[in-house]
C-alpha cells in the first residue's frame, strides 16, 4: 500500500501537511471555546494607556506603539469610559515579558491580582517571546483601572523596546470579531487567495503536458503555499480559539519564513538553469544553516533568539533581492518582455532595500507585509506568465490532437486511415487477432459511369457493411481507395467462412444500386514470436487476390 502511493504527488503533500497542521490545531484548541452569543457592536478599542517607568517617570503612550526599556515597568488602563456591561475581559499582545494583572476603583485603590503570566524563560522563548492573551475581568468588583506590571523575560541589551497593539474590551466573540475585522481580515483573505493560487499550480502541473511546464508549476505552487503558511500565524485572532498552539505557530511561522528563499532560489536554478556561482551557493547553503538555527532556538528556546531572528530577515531578504535580479535579469522566451517587467523589478529592489533597513537599523522587525507584498507581486507575475504559456502549450496540445485524430481518421468512411493502420500494426504485435485483406469491387468502373458520388456512395456502403458485420472491437481501416483491413479480436477456432457468407447476404441487402460487391482473405495471427505479422498480412493478400480472380471468372463464366 506504501509503494502505491505517489509521495510526490502535490496533492497528496498538500492535503497531509494541510490535515498535519489542522490537527495539531484542534488537539491544542482550549476545551472552553468563547461563547457565541449574538453580538451587534465592535469591542471597546483603548488607544491610549499610562505607562509608569522603573524611576517613576510617567508616559502616555498611543496604541499601537512601543515601550522603550530594559527594566521592569507598569502599565495603567483606564475603563471608566467603558460601560460596565461591556467590561467582561480585554485583550493583551506581548513580547518577552511576563506580567500580573490587577484591577482598581475609579480611585485607584483596592488593588487585586487578577491574571498573572509568569511562562519561564525556556517555554515563553519557545514561543517566538510574544503572546496575544484574553484576560478575564472579575465581575464582583469596580474595574475601572487595570494595572500591569511588567517583567522582561529576558536581560538582553539587544531588547530594549516593547511593542503594543491596541487593546480591546468585551465579551470574547467581540474581541475575537474585532481583530478580525480590523487587519486580519485583509490578511485572510490575502492568505486565502495565496492557498487558492497554490492549489491553482498545483492542479496545472497535474494537467500539463509538458515536463518544464509541469515542475515549473509545481514550484509556484510549493512558493505560494509555504508563503500562505507562513502568514497563517500573522493572523492573531486565531489564537484566542487557539491559545495553547503558540509553539506550532511559531515553529510555523519561522520555519516557513527561511523555506522561502530556499523554495526562490530552487525555483530560479530550476526554470533557468543559470551557470553554476560562487555567491548564489555561499547563500544558499547559509540560509539552509539559519533555517536549522532557527528551528533549534525557537523549539528549545535559546536566549539569543531575537538576534537571530534579525540576522536571518536581514539574510532572507537579500537572498530573496539576488533571486529576483536573477529571475528579471535572465532571458526566456515563456516571460514577457523586458520592458513589461521593469516598473514591478524596480518596486521590489526599492521594497527589499526598504524592508532591509527597517528590519536591521530600527527597533521595527521586517515587516509581514512587505514581504507579502514583494512575493505576491512575483507569484501573480509568475503564475500569468506560466499560465500564459501553459494555455499556448495546452492550445498547440490540442490543435496536435485533433491533426492527430484527422491523421488517423478516413474522412469518407470515418474509419482508421492508413496510418492508423500503420500504427497499430507496431502496437499490435503482442496480440493474437484474425486478418482480413478486403478490396471492394468494381468502384473504378462505378466512378467512370456515375461519377465520383456513386463512387463515394458505394464506399461508404461497404464501410457501414463491415460495422454491421463485425464486433465492436474490431479496428477497421480504409487503407486506399478500394482497399480495407480489419482485425478481428475473436477466437482461431471461429468459423470465418461462415462470417464472411452472412456479411454477403447482408451486403446484398444495404444500398441498393450500390450494393457492395467485395473479395476478401483471412489469415489468423497468433501473436507469438515464432509468428510473423507481415507474413500473414501477406498471405491475407494473396487469398484476397485470389478470391479476386476466382470472382471475376465465375463472372466471365456467366456472362458466355
Amino acid at each position: 500500500m506504501i509503494k502505491k502511493l505517489n509521495l510526490k504527488n502535490p496533492v497528496l503533500l498538500f492535503l497531509a501537511f494541510s490535515i498535519l497542521i489542522l490537527s495539531a490545531m484542534v488537539y491544542n484548541s482550549p476545551q472552553k471555546i468563547p461563547s457565541l452569543e449574538p453580538y451587534t457592536d465592535k469591542a471597546e478599542a483603548i488607544d491610549e494607556v499610562t505607562v509608569i517607568y522603573k524611576n517613576a517617570t510617567q508616559k502616555k503612550i498611543r496604541l499601537p506603539g512601543n515601550v522603550y526599556t530594559t527594566d521592569e515597568f507598569k502599565m495603567i488602563i483606564d475603563l471608566s469610559k467603558v460601560p460596565v456591561e461591556e467590561r467582561k475581559c480585554f485583550s493583551l499582545f506581548t513580547t518577552f515579558l511576563k506580567f500580573d494583572v490587577s484591577v482598581m476603583d475609579k480611585n485607584l485603590d483596592n488593588d487585586r491580582v487578577i491574571y498573572q503570566f509568569n511562562e519561564s524563560n525556556f517555554s515563553n522563548i519557545k514561543a517566538g517571546g510574544w503572546s496575544l492573551n484574553l484576560i478575564d475581568l472579575p465581575e464582583d468588583r469596580d474595574t475601572s483601572y487595570i494595572t500591569i506590571d511588567f517583567t522582561p523575560i529576558l536581560k538582553d541589551k539587544n531588547i530594549d523596546v516593547y511593542n503594543f497593539e491596541k487593546m480591546y474590551v468585551g465579551s470574547p466573540l467581540k474581541i475575537a470579531m474585532t481583530l478580525f475585522k480590523g487587519k486580519d481580515m485583509s490578511l485572510s483573505i490575502f492568505d486565502l487567495i495565496l492557498f487558492i493560487i497554490a492549489v491553482i499550480s498545483f492542479m496545472l502541473a497535474i494537467l500539463s503536458k509538458i515536463e518544464y511546464t509541469r515542475k515549473s508549476f509545481f514550484r509556484l505552487g510549493s512558493i505560494t503555499f509555504i508563503l500562505a503558511f507562513y502568514l497563517l500565524p500573522q493572523i492573531f485572532s486565531i489564537q484566542l480559539f487557539f491559545p495553547r498552539s503558540r509553539l506550532i505557530f511559531h515553529v510555523i511561522d519561522y520555519t516557513t519564513l527561511m523555506l522561502l528563499p530556499i523554495l526562490l532560489f530552487s525555483f530560479v536554478r530550476g526554470k533557468f538553469s543559470p551557470r553554476k556561482n560562487i555567491i548564489i551557493d555561499v547563500f544558499f547553503y547559509f540560509t539552509i544553516f539559519y533555517l536549522l538555527i532557527m528551528i533549534w532556538s525557537v523549539i528549545l528556546g535559546y536566549k539569543e533568539f531575537r538576534f537571530y531572528l534579525k540576522g536571518a530577515l536581514l539574510l532572507m531578504i537579500v537572498e530573496a533581492l539576488v533571486v529576483m535580479i536573477i529571475y528579471f535579469t535572465t532571458k526566456s522566451e515563456d516571460y514577457p518582455k523586458k520592458k513589461e517587467v521593469v516598473p514591478s523589478t524596480i518596486l521590489m529592489i526599492g521594497m527589499s532595500f526598504i524592508a532591509s533597513f527597517s528590519a536591521f537599523f530600527t527597533e521595527y522587525f521586517f515587516g509581514t507585509r512587505d514581504l507579502t507584498l514583494l512575493l505576491y507581486i512575483f507569484l501573480a507575475l509568475e503564475l500569468f506568465s506560466n499560465s500564459r504559456s501553459f494555455l499556448s502549450v495546452q492550445q498547440k496540445s490540442v490543435e496536435k490532437d485533433i491533426y492527430k485524430k484527422m491523421a488517423l481518421s478516413d474522412p469518407l468512411t470515418k474509419l482508421g486511415s492508413r496510418t492508423a493502420y500503420e500504427e497499430t500494426l507496431e502496437t499490435n504485435r503482442d496480440n493474437a487477432f484474425w486478418v482480413l485483406s478486403m478490396d471492394l469491387n468494381d468502384l473504378k468502373k462505378m466512378n467512370d459511369n456515375f461519377g465520383h458520388m456513386a463512387g463515394d456512395t458505394l464506399i461508404k456502403n461497404f464501410a457501414e457493411l463491415l460495422k454491421i458485420s463485425f464486433p465492436k472491437d474490431a479496428d477497421l481501416f480504409r487503407t486506399g481507395g478500394d482497399e480495407f483491413m480489419a482485425f478481428l479480436y475473436i477466437p482461431k477456432e471461429t468459423d470465418m467462412d461462415k462470417i464472411i457468407e452472412e456479411m454477403r447476404k447482408t451486403g446484398k441487402k444495404i444500398g441498393g444500386e450500390y450494393s457492395p460487391s467485395f473479395a476478401l482473405g483471412y489469415a489468423y495471427y497468433s501473436g507469438s514470436e515464432s509468428d510473423d505479422l507481415m507474413k500473414v498480412i501477406v498471405l491475407a493478400d494473396n487469398l484476397m487476390y485470389a478470391n479476386k480472380k476466382t470472382m471475376k471468372e465465375c463472372n466471365l463464366h456467366r456472362n458466355n
